[in-house]
């Protein structure tokens, strides 16, 4: 398997919308969807509830940085 196929990690948005869970400037990445869901409530404004958590992979992370 392509390291660019490689799942690294979870990040949230909130749900109907492209607005990526980050704190300050950066996106966040969890290890695990509970961490995420943990991460949520403690830094953003958004509740869990309202957010999606999905996979993301290394080259999702890698094409977003460029």
């Amino acid at each position: 398997m392509s390291t660019h196929h490689k799942v690294i990690g979870y990040f949230a948005y909130k749900s109907g919308t492209v607005n990526v869970i980050c704190d300050g400037e950066s996106c966040l990445i969890a290890g695990s969807e509970s961490k995420m869901t943990d991460y949520i409530s403690t830094l953003s404004e958004s509740s869990p509830n309202l957010c999606t958590i999905r996979k993301t992979r290394f080259g999702e992370i890698f094409e977003g940085m460029k």
